[in-house]
């Protein structure tokens, strides 16, 4: 009766060492999941802010009076997607929804097609220009979805603005979704 009630005084204070360190090990695992959900944070929420400040030098090089040279713009956008790779296009449209301005690095050949489409009814336009006065200088993240290159893609996109808040256009990044993948990959 005695080394039943010693196993069982046992077993018991072996169950509840193993709840404590289950308990404890749960709230480590917490903290470090929750760290790196703020590193994540803190790096998207960087290369997006990063994104941003670039569309909107893209913009204000394309309303500066007197106009900015066309070979002096170029080398701008150019020298901005080699700062982002994971961008396939840097594209330009105006209040139309006709692109104006389409940069690629590493897709060359799609430029072409690009260039010749009509953007009026995708949601990043229809979105910047039906946003009410709040919302018009705030960059917008689109669900991903198929180009008319074929490619799956997601955009970072800024409303073209006048003056006394005209809808102008847009321009917006072409990422590829794996953009995101290398950011996180840091955390």
């Amino acid at each position: 009766l005695l080394v039943t009630v010693a196993l069982m005084l046992f077993a018991g204070i072996l169950t509840w060492n193993t709840y404590v360190d289950y308990g404890n090990t749960l709230k480590q695992e917490y903290r470090s999941l929750d760290s790196q959900a703020r590193i994540g944070d803190i790096a998207l929420s960087g290369a997006l802010r990063s994104m941003n400040l670039a569309l909107q030098s893209v913009i204000d090089d394309a309303l500066a009076a007197p106009k900015v040279p066309p070979a002096v713009s170029e080398r701008r956008q150019l020298s901005l997607l080699k700062q982002f790779p994971e961008v396939h296009y840097l594209i330009i449209v105006d209040a139309h929804g006709k692109v104006t301005t389409a940069q690629s690095i590493d897709d060359r050949a799609g430029l072409a097609t690009v260039r010749t489409f009509d953007a009026s009814q995708r949601d990043y336009f229809t979105v910047h220009r039906d946003a009410k006065s709040e919302d018009f200088f705030r960059y917008r993240i689109s669900r991903p979805f198929k180009t008319i290159t074929g490619r799956y893609t997601i955009t970072v996109s800024r409303s073209v603005r006048g003056e006394n808040g005209q809808f102008l256009g847009v321009a917006l990044f072409s990422l590829a979704p794996t953009f995101f993948d290398s950011v996180l990959r840091m955390v």
